[in-house]
């Protein structure tokens, strides 16, 4: 896809010469310019990273990081971090160890590529805790921006208990743990917690997206959504754009007012791939709007099941578990090989697996201890239909190749069973 290129060229300029490490910490240290060692770290990340260039390493020792007395504002909120330069920001120890703390009143981070910063590569934020943020308009833990084809990467972070009240008018708000905005800009969202986020009410009513709200390109995978709520639309994730990818991620017990109280796909074209999505409750789990396209997920155990409305651009649904399906008058959505209880009456569907959503009939694991794996005589196991072309080389939610060398078929859900014991080929 278009983003991967462009991440891989981003990463390859990130190793230019010349490149420094900037040091952060709480150790009692005296801090002096320019920051090169533990022993003269700074003691709050932002000086550190005025003083760093592009390409440069910052790194956070443990602590608990809050706004310092020269935060920059913006976007309506006060930021214990503002990035705008090619960079890494990196924990010593990890998300557990290193916190940046919004204090309740306070953006955690707001990050934005200008397009010269973008010659030198991502920004990068690796193995930290945004928490405790609040924000007025979008993006109370992260907001991320950027011009042109600037790549933000957020890996192995936690995103929780972040507060979004809506006191700010805009067409495009939203996110209490994570914004997104600018359909140019390439993130990379991986390995992360985003966890019980909130949206709230305001003077302008109430945002969606209390996980994530994502306008723009990239990529969202290996995430756990969990406990996030929102009191508009879109408990767990809201993404409109078409080049949005969701792969593999856990999307539990989320709830919000309006719809999508898992995901909220707006964009006619962004795809929900190889995720499980359960427990999520309040509103549909998953809302399509103008083309719901969705590959091997399993949709389970919510309040409610999908629903797809669209009136302009078509759907696309395979290989999935679904507890129920709606479409709204007017949409056109093609569906094959997905398991759920009835064949929807609007949309075309072609080959589908029908049950009665029996779970020992759709032959889980252990569904009432929430194991949504399939058993080896489970029929949905090389039930799947092998598209679209990406199969070839995904993995499942356990990191298993999809379409396995002894069958050369994919299973319908979010899980491929792998035949226990030894096997042999004879040819």
């Amino acid at each position: 896809m278009r983003w991967s290129w462009m991440i891989m060229f981003c990463l390859w300029q990130a190793g230019i010469a010349g490149a420094l490490e900037r040091f952060v910490a709480q150790d009692g240290q005296a801090p002096e310019w320019p920051y090169t060692n533990w022993s003269s770290a700074a003691s709050n990340i932002q000086d550190a990273l005025n003083v760093a260039s592009n390409g440069d390493t910052v790194w956070v020792g443990d602590g608990v990081y809050y706004a310092p007395t020269n935060a920059y504002t913006n976007a309506n909120s006060t930021n214990v971090v503002y990035l705008t330069k090619a960079l890494t920001l990196r924990s010593l120890n990890g998300p557990d160890a290193a916190i940046i703390n919004g204090g309740g009143s306070n953006r955690c981070v707001y990050m934005y590529l200008p397009t010269d910063a973008c010659l030198y590569g991502p920004a990068i934020i690796d193995g930290l805790t945004l928490t405790n943020g609040l924000a007025f308009h979008s993006g109370a833990g992260i907001y991320m921006s950027g011009q042109t084809t600037g790549t933000g990467i957020v890996q192995n972070c936690t995103i929780a208990g972040n507060v979004l009240q809506l006191e700010s008018a805009a067409s495009y708000s939203g996110g209490a743990g994570l914004y997104i905005y600018n359909t140019t800009f390439i993130p990379v969202i991986s390995n992360c917690l985003v966890r019980g986020n909130r949206t709230i009410p305001g003077s302008q009513g109430s945002a969606s997206g209390a996980g994530s709200w994502m306008r723009s390109n990239g990529l969202v995978v290996d995430c756990v959504f969990v406990e996030n709520n929102s009191a508009g639309g879109s408990g767990g994730m809201y993404f409109s754009s078409p080049w949005t990818t969701v792969d593999r991620c856990i999307i539990i017990s989320n709830t919000c007012v309006v719809s999508g109280s898992g995901a909220y796909n707006h964009g006619g074209g962004g795809e929900l791939r190889n995720s499980l999505i359960a427990y999520n409750s309040g509103s549909y789990s998953v809302y399509g709007y103008n083309g719901l396209r969705m590959f091997n997920c399993t949709v389970i155990s919510n309040s409610l099941g999908v629903y797809a409305r669209s009136t302009v651009t078509s759907g696309d649904v395979r290989n999935n578990i679904m507890q129920s399906m709606a479409i709204s008058a007017g949409a056109v959505i093609t569906g094959y090989n997905n398991c759920l209880p009835s064949i929807p009456t609007i949309g075309e569907w072609n080959d589908t697996l029908v049950t009665t959503n029996n779970p020992a009939y759709i032959g889980f694991v252990d569904a009432a201890a929430g194991d949504y794996r399939l058993r080896p005589d489970a029929p949905c196991v090389n039930a799947g239909v092998n598209q679209p072309d990406w199969l070839a080389g995904a993995q499942d939610l356990d990191r298993r190749r999809r379409i396995d060398r002894f069958s050369g078929a994919a299973d319908i859900g979010c899980y491929e069973h792998t035949p226990a014991g030894l096997m042999f080929q004879i040819r």
